[in-house]
């Protein structure tokens, strides 16, 4: 474990952007599911990917399907909200991940294994969003989605979302309370890995907190059992991806992590008073 992560992130930055990376820019912007990989993550804010080793290959949408992007060293990706990544599982990389909230900036050491799959190597959470600068630069790379991964503006832009991020590294904890940032950390990953059957054990150990403590946390800040408040998550989602055209029943639960479909239609129906495809084929309330 990193005892200064502030430090040591700024440090990796600073190296990166001195090597004059992300040398390429990527973009996933197909926003939306399909059924074909169901099973990844829906981003809900904007992300900034970077390949620090190996060959990065992730699954995404593309027009009329799935594509492959892969990444090499020194390449960069962004996601668009809404858009769904998921890593393949036989590449070799290591990555820098940065997660941006309207209330935080998430930083995410991740390693991709044919062996082990994916596993943070670090993760931090700083208690402030980018600045307005910030937001503007973020918002001007998104616009150039429609450039080649070789074009100049992108990967120029992509630096100064990673340099205008290392200033929110030195916010420490003055922007917001400890338990406030750990439980809308705690809430973020919940969103975006709503795919996965996860458990509160999981959730602590990402955040490394105590599960009783998570379970605190949930209590006090939104009134409900943390395992309540994962099942409603998932439901709303669910009646989200019911509307998607071509996902069946079976394919949007493993979609919101349920691996019984049986199991999901008899949540779904305590919730709701009817089954979700009773659901989907009801008329839309004016």
């Amino acid at each position: 474990m990193v005892r200064k992560p502030e430090q040591y992130l700024n440090r990796l930055i600073l190296r990166l952007a001195r090597r004059d990376w992300p040398g390429r820019m990527h973009f996933v912007q197909e926003r939306g599911y399909v059924p074909e990989i169901s099973q990844a993550a829906l981003m809900q804010w904007p992300r900034l990917n970077v390949c620090l080793r190996g060959k990065a290959v992730y699954r995404v949408r593309g027009e009329g399907g799935v594509r492959e992007l892969a990444l090499g060293r020194g390449d960069g990706v962004c996601t668009l909200p809404g858009c769904a990544l998921a890593p393949f599982a036989g590449a070799e990389y290591i990555s820098l991940g940065l997660v941006f909230h309207p209330e935080m900036t998430r930083f995410l050491l991740g390693h991709n294994s044919r062996s082990h799959g994916h596993r943070f190597l670090l993760v931090h959470h700083a208690p402030a969003p980018l600045g307005t600068d910030g937001w503007h630069a973020m918002t001007a790379l998104e616009n150039c989605r429609s450039e080649p991964p070789e074009a100049l503006l992108p990967a120029a832009l992509g630096k100064v979302v990673l340099l205008l991020a290392a200033r929110t590294l030195e916010a420490g904890g003055q922007v917001t309370g400890k338990a406030t940032l750990t439980w809308q950390a705690a809430c973020h990953f919940l969103e975006e890995n709503l795919h996965r059957p996860l458990g509160r054990q999981e959730v602590a150990d990402f955040l490394q907190v105590h599960p009783n403590h998570l379970a605190r946390l949930f209590r006090r800040f939104c009134g409900e059992s943390f395992n309540t408040y994962v099942r409603n998550l998932r439901l709303q989602r669910s009646r989200e991806l019911l509307e998607v055209p071509g996902m069946n029943v079976g394919q949007v639960a493993r979609a919101c992590g349920y691996t019984d479909p049986n199991y999901f239609i008899r949540c779904y129906r305590d919730v709701y008073g009817h089954t979700p495809g009773a659901g989907r084929n009801r008329p839309s309330s004016p």
